[in-house]
């Protein structure tokens, strides 16, 4: 083998790998940005004066006196 042969298959190489590290790089990126999403929530406010009991909004409502009800209602 010449050695041009093996600096050809070295540079194919590293080429690949750097293929490699750039594919995973931007999987890794998009799997992050489809989940930050729900991560974050957007601001929500209470439509009944924090009184949970008979409230419309109950099942999907983030607040914190919400989850604290539901909470306390699976015991």
């Amino acid at each position: 083998m010449s050695k041009h042969e093996n600096s050809e298959c070295n540079r194919r190489e590293l080429l690949a790998g750097l293929w490699r590290a750039l594919a995973a790089s931007a999987l890794g990126l998009l799997a992050w940005i489809l989940t930050a999403g729900r991560r974050s929530r957007p601001e929500q406010r209470c439509s009944n004066r924090g009184l949970c009991c008979n409230c419309d909004s109950f099942d999907d409502c983030t607040l914190p006196q919400a989850l604290s009800a539901r909470r306390a209602g699976r015991r």
